[in-house]
């Protein structure tokens, strides 16, 4: 006999890798990637606006540094996006109808 688990995950988490600002290479496919194989906050937030599912982005404390944010503004228009770490926590809740 065998036993067959199914898991879903009902949450989307990304990991910013770097305190560089950069845009998701490809927003739409769930990966946090800004073309160098780097996840950045900017780009952790548009994936997150696009995951359709609740999102955590994890920015982990990195001393003396601070993120950039060097390239503008960005508009998120959908998406429920939880904000951890870097001493922080902040939640950006949105929804549309």
């Amino acid at each position: 006999s065998c036993l067959v688990l199914a898991l879903t995950s009902d949450l989307s988490a990304q990991v910013v890798t770097t305190t560089a600002d950069g845009v998701d290479s490809n927003p739409g496919d769930g990966i946090c990637d800004d073309g160098t194989g780097q996840c950045t906050f900017r780009a952790a937030l548009q994936t997150a606006a696009n995951a359709g599912i609740p999102s955590v982005i994890e920015l982990p404390e990195v001393p003396g540094s601070s993120y950039e944010w060097t390239l503008g503004e960005l508009f998120l228009n959908a998406g429920e996006i939880t904000v951890e770490g870097g001493g922080y926590r902040s939640e950006f809740r949105k929804r549309f109808t």
